[in-house]
């Protein structure tokens, strides 16, 4: 991840817990590299970026980001099934490696929660947060 696709708000995985980004610091002038400052549930942590990862958009992360799963069927085609929430409407395109795309939106798909995060704040000003 690259510090120009994170905000504040945004969940990554940092030391195996999932962290939401409260600040984006100057680069540390060692590494040259910018630093973050975490929130784990607990405890403020101060990172460098490559020591976090983006977090899968899963059937998991999704349920946790406040999404709900529906079905449906339809002759000739069968079942399928979208996610949505009270803004957005998600369907996955490519099942293999949970990426989804949004209703609405021609050419975004994506795998990362962060990504999805964005999107929201960005289309509807709403802050996905990790319930």
């Amino acid at each position: 991840m690259e510090a120009r696709e994170l905000r504040i708000g945004n969940l990554v995985e940092y030391a195996g817990k999932t962290c939401t980004i409260l600040a984006i610091n100057d680069p540390d002038p060692l590494k040259m590299e910018y630093t973050l400052t975490l929130w784990d549930r607990g405890d403020y942590v101060d990172c460098v970026i490559s020591d976090t990862h983006p977090i899968e958009l899963t059937t998991e992360a999704l349920t946790m980001l406040g999404f709900y799963q529906e079905f449906d069927s339809t002759p000739g085609i069968g079942e399928y099934s979208w996610w949505g929430n009270e803004f957005m409407v998600l369907t996955n395109v490519f099942a293999s490696k949970n990426l989804y795309g949004v209703e609405g939106i021609d050419g975004f798909s994506t795998n990362k929660v962060h990504v999805l995060q964005n999107l929201a704040y960005i289309v509807h000003g709403t802050e996905l947060e990790w319930k």
